[in-house]
């Protein structure tokens, strides 16, 4: 596997730059759709994009979204490949499956290739690479029936469940909790689940049937689940250190009726998702269309924002021109002028270089000239840096 230390500069499609009141903005980065679609699902250290792409032989082929892109080695006898997540030292996790076969299996990639790990879906890591995911095991009636899992060092448990025969597993953070969903008895309803150890307990909705957790950092797990006129909404399930829930609060959507899902979350509390086809971001009480900070001329459409670092940036899946492919959102920083992360000399030099000679790039606040007033607000932003 490739060195996935590559800077992000060099995948820059377009900036938006707008006034500070209108909130954060992001540089929008075209990950490439390759032979076909692709989505960016997770983020390896150095906020390098992982995920899938359909191959030309129209089979799913996990790939890091590096300058040249990083395409993981499939594995003799399955035929689709999806990575999900990364640990702290760069590992890469996913799934690996074939069409109509009900057995499908982790696996891992690093420097050394890719391996098997399990007879499971693994679908995410903490940072010292415990997997939590999906095994499939068929019952008395000969069904394959999912069952919340995990994976640490070699052995595969399989968690318990609300009453019921399925489960899923989501997410896991470092202390080896687990969130997903899970039946309750007589498969009544599919419940939003936190496993603290091989034991589930529900966590409870917005007043309606169902839900699913998907994310969890700390006091935090983020999801969605029904209210009581069972729309799914994005929630927060506040909890305290004993993993209790102390109170669940509706993240919004992009209308008050309409559906949302919370799909990512950072340590600070930020998650990102969807509502009404469009990938958004939940931030201070607001759920923000993130369509609404990239440039309105760029041919994208943002579907779905599947996860958020704590550098804030932001992968998904949208549709450029209207063909499937993952993005990544890199945080806009006025300061940073030439993309590169830092904020130095090399930035100020850059954009002297062009307010010099009144180039375009150096009309910081776009009024469409190039004088002092820009030179003046490109050294406050590069004073404050990023």
């Amino acid at each position: 596997m490739k060195n996935l230390n590559t800077n992000l500069a060099a995948l820059v499609l377009s900036t938006l730059a707008l006034s500070s009141a209108a909130g954060q903005t992001y540089t929008l980065v075209d990950l490439g759709a390759f032979a076909g679609q692709s989505e960016a699902y997770g983020l390896a250290p150095g906020s390098i994009p992982l995920g899938s792409f359909v191959n030309p032989d129209s089979h799913f082929q996990s790939v890091l979204f590096t300058t040249p892109e990083t395409v993981l080695s499939t594995i003799a006898g399955y035929k689709e490949q999806v990575a999900f997540t990364s640990d702290a030292t760069g590992r890469v996790y996913g799934t690996t499956y074939s069409f109509g076969d009900l057995t499908p299996s982790g696996f891992v990639a690093d420097s050394s290739g890719v391996s098997l790990l399990a007879p499971f879906a693994a679908r995410a890591s903490n940072s010292s690479g415990v997997i939590a995911g999906t095994s499939y095991a068929a019952d008395s009636g000969l069904r394959y029936l999912p069952r919340a899992a995990v994976w640490n060092t070699g052995t595969l448990t399989v968690l318990g469940t609300l009453g019921g025969a399925t489960s899923q597993a989501m997410d896991i953070d470092d202390r080896a909790w687990v969130v997903g969903s899970s039946t309750t008895a007589n498969e009544a309803a599919s419940r939003p689940a936190l496993w603290k150890s091989a034991t589930a307990s529900d966590l409870g909705t917005l007043g309606g049937t169902a839900g699913q957790a998907l994310a969890i950092y700390a006091n935090r797990i983020v999801g969605h689940s029904q209210n009581a006129a069972g729309v799914r909404r994005a929630t927060l399930w506040n909890i305290d250190t004993a993993g209790n829930v102390v109170s669940r609060v509706d993240l919004g959507g992009l209308t008050s009726t309409a559906y949302s899902y919370a799909l990512g979350m950072n340590s600070t509390g930020k998650a990102v998702g969807t509502s009404k086809f469009h990938a958004v971001l939940f931030e201070n009480g607001a759920c923000i269309d993130l369509n609404s900070r990239i440039p309105p001329t760029t041919g994208w459409t943002l579907d779905k924002a599947w996860d958020i670092n704590d550098s804030g940036v932001i992968v998904g899946a949208g549709t450029y021109m209207g063909f499937p492919r993952a993005f990544m959102l890199v945080p806009f920083c006025l300061g940073d002028f030439n993309n590169d992360g830092f904020v130095n000399a090399l930035d100020y030099d850059e954009f002297a270089g062009f307010f010099e000679v009144a180039d375009p790039a150096a009309d910081i606040n776009n009024d469409g000239f190039v004088n002092a007033l820009d030179y003046d607000e490109f050294a406050s932003a590069f004073e404050a840096g990023c």
